[in-house]
Order: structure tokens, then C-alpha cells, then sequence
């Protein structure tokens, strides 16, 4: 079998480890959900959170951060925590 002829790609990126902080906008980090990645859009709680390119649940944040055991969590610009698990839930300050 010639892999060349399949009719898709896989991209593999390494992890980011915990500790990771990106910020907006052009920062980005690998969760085992996909690559995260910061949109033009903004509000007030900063850019447009973007999972593979796509807005995550309507999300906005300033900051990424990766922390305990690879949880995604976003600071906003207006000093709130978000954990994300499918959709973004308010959550005390895991740092």
C-alpha cells in the first residue's frame, strides 16, 4: 500500500505540558482536545477562543493556561477563571 496515495493527513502535535501559559492573540497550546488558538473576534473578556479553529462554546478569554494533569483553563481580560470540559464553567483561580 502506498501510504502517500491515502485520502487524509494526521498531524501529530506534542502536548503542552503543565505550566503552559498562552496569551492572546497569538499564543496557542495542544490540549488532548486539539490545538487552541486565540480569534480576531473580542468582547470583554478578550479574543475569540478557538479549539481546531473554531470557537469553543462562545468562549473569549486573554490568557491559556494548562494546569493539573493537562485542564485547560482561560483567565479572561475582566479577571475571571474558566475550565474547559466540553463547555466553559466558572471556576475559582486554580493557581
Amino acid at each position: 500500500m502506498n501510504v502517500s496515495s491515502l485520502p487524509f493527513s494526521v498531524v501529530i502535535s506534542a502536548l503542552s505540558p503543565d505550566g503552559t501559559i498562552a496569551t492572546a492573540p497569538g499564543g496557542s497550546v495542544v490540549t488532548v482536545d486539539g490545538k487552541w488558538t486565540f480569534g480576531t473576534a473580542t468582547s470583554t473578556g478578550g479574543n475569540a477562543l478557538l479549539l481546531n479553529g473554531t470557537q469553543a462554546a462562545g468562549g473569549f478569554g486573554h490568557e491559556y493556561h494548562v494546569l493539573n494533569g493537562g485542564k485547560l483553563y482561560t483567565f479572561t481580560a475582566n479577571k475571571f477563571w474558566y475550565l474547559w470540559g466540553g463547555s466553559w464553567t466558572q471556576v475559582a483561580a486554580p493557581i
